[in-house]
């Protein structure tokens, strides 16, 4: 890739961003095209993020394409409620046969928000195409969004991981987060008093 570059998420990203959500969907793959209900994964794990709080987003270019992008919340309790109250109505019912732990998501998202995460109220969730893996790209993203969330005034973030994506617990075990807790979807840590070089 040349000419990659990384700027703040902004409202008319969106659109861009739940493509690229959509084409990793299935741990790093394009979700499978059977889903009854396809756009109910960016409902949960993008879209939200840029209507409700694009500031914290950061997306990453190739030339002028998304190709990844890091969304996430500074305080995540209070990005919930606002997400129940403003989001969620919107998008709410959804066809019979979606996904009922997405469903679940996103009519109480306050159930994704992992226990004695307190020092770490930030999180985040982050996706790249395949072509924009490796070289050092989504490290640089994370860092430029952990950034962000220090200068916001956030003291941590976590985020939650399939235990058996291997490579993705390597990436962030690299970008500075440890485990808090164990289990099939694990929640890693990070601090935010310190950047990574």
């Amino acid at each position: 890739m040349t000419g990659v570059r990384i700027r703040q998420g902004l409202p008319t990203d969106a659109d861009a961003v739940a493509a690229v959500c959509r084409a990793t969907a299935a741990g790093g793959s394009p979700q499978p095209s059977d889903v009854v209900d396809p756009t109910l994964v960016e409902l949960v794990y993008a879209r939200p993020y840029l209507a409700l709080e694009p500031s914290s987003a950061r997306v990453m270019l190739d030339t002028d394409r998304v190709v990844g992008y890091v969304v996430g919340a500074r305080d995540s309790a209070a990005f919930y409620r606002r997400w129940q109250a403003e989001w969620a109505p919107a998008h709410l019912p959804r066809r019979p046969g979606a996904d009922p732990e997405l469903e679940q998501l996103l009519r109480d998202p306050m159930s994704a928000l992992p226990a004695d995460v307190e020092p770490y109220p930030s999180h985040l969730h982050i996706n790249l195409l395949p072509g924009a893996r490796g070289g050092g790209h989504g490290l640089a993203l994370l860092q430029s969004f952990c950034d962000g969330l220090h200068a916001a005034g956030s003291t941590g973030v976590h985020l939650r991981v399939d235990a058996a994506n291997a490579g993705a617990v390597r990436f962030y075990r690299r970008a500075g987060f440890t485990l808090l807790s164990d289990g099939p979807t694990p929640t890693m840590v990070r601090r935010l008093n310190r950047t990574r070089g």
